[in-house]
């Protein structure tokens, strides 16, 4: 059976949620990680037109946003990542250091699906 992974924003480099640099510093910011089952109650899944490629594409581009080390955590600019992916024509190898939240980095690469 596949491992299940998630990605996830966690704190920035001084563990703290704001006032860090631009970008992740540890490589933990934002990352992919093992699944872990947290005290959440349900999970989202878009079932619209196109589905299955949609979520296959959200996937790609939150690996390539974990992966980077571009995007780190600040509550205080949860919004960066949203501006810098419009910024970059929504590609995400495209975009500068930034930061976001773990519910603003959903809601940006899902506008970034379109």
């Amino acid at each position: 059976m596949e491992e299940l992974r998630l990605i996830s924003n966690n704190h920035d480099e001084n563990g703290k949620l704001a006032g860090g640099k631009v970008g992740d510093q540890t490589g933990y910011e934002f990352v992919i990680r093992k699944y872990y089952d947290g005290d959440w109650d349900l999970c989202l899944r878009y079932e619209g037109p196109r589905a299955e490629e949609a979520r296959a594409l959200a996937s790609r581009i939150g690996c390539v946003l974990a992966a980077d080390d571009k995007v780190g955590y600040d509550t205080s600019n949860k919004l960066a990542l949203s501006k810098a992916l419009k910024k970059a024509g929504y590609d995400p190898f495209r975009i500068e250091n930034t930061e976001g939240t773990c519910s603003s980095s959903i809601n940006a690469t899902w506008i970034t699906v379109g």
